[in-house]
This record gives C-alpha cells, structure tokens and sequence, in this order.
C-alpha cells in the first residue's frame, strides 16, 4: 500500500486519505483530517471518486452541443450547495468556456443594471 506524508500534521498516511488534484489522479498535499480545501476542490474529489467507482459515467458527446469530443469533454457544476457535487452537466471544452463566459456578462448586465441604485446622485449620468 502507497504512502504519503501530510505535510500539515506530518503524518504518514494511505493515499486514500488525500483528496486527488484534478482529473490526472495526482494526491493533495493536505491529508483530508486536516483539512482539503472547500468548494470546487471538495467536488472534484467527489466527482473524480464517483467516475473511479462508477456512481458516474462520463459521456461520449457534449449535453449542449452534441458534438463528439472524446477526452475533451468536461463536468461543469452549475452550484457548489451541499449535495450537488454529482449533479454535473458534460460539456466539450468549447461550451464550457461559452457557459463561463455567458455567466460572467450576466453579473456584468446586473451590475450595470443596480450600479445606478448605490451611486450617489451627484455621479449619476443623466
């Protein structure tokens, strides 16, 4: 059985015990007694031990498109609530950047749409 040193408590662990960093498998630094990052990092733990044991399948085609992409096709999660770290779409790297790149002009619109509401009147343009 494989090894590794937590460099956090300095205990030598089972590999199981470190959360994986990104879809290539490799083992976190920080044992997941001492703390593994939250958010996205949680769920893809979550998700790459889901795809290793089966609980998720990774398609063939993109969910937005349906284009064929092979290993080019990627899980996008629309929240990081609890419980929602199997709830992915299957995107090509193509739509992904796309659905990044729509959400990221639909919190520039809103701003743009209340920036009015907080400024004060005198830089207000008219």
């Amino acid at each position: 059985m494989e090894t590794k040193t937590c460099w956090v408590c300095r205990k030598e662990k089972p590999f199981d015990d470190f959360p994986v960093w990104g879809h290539n498998g490799r083992r976190r630094a920080k044992c997941y007694d001492c703390g593994a990052r939250e958010g996205e990092d949680r769920f893809r733990t979550e998700y790459a031990a889901a795809l290793k044991n089966g609980k998720l399948v990774k398609p063939k085609r993109c969910e937005r498109c349906g284009k064929q992409r092979g290993k080019k096709i990627v899980g996008h999660h629309e929240s990081y609530g609890p419980g929602e770290a199997l709830n992915v779409t299957w995107l090509c790297t193509n739509c992904h950047a796309k659905v990044h790149a729509d959400k990221k002009k639909e919190k520039k619109r809103q701003f743009e749409l209340l920036e009015p509401l907080f400024l004060p009147k005198f830089m207000q343009v008219l």
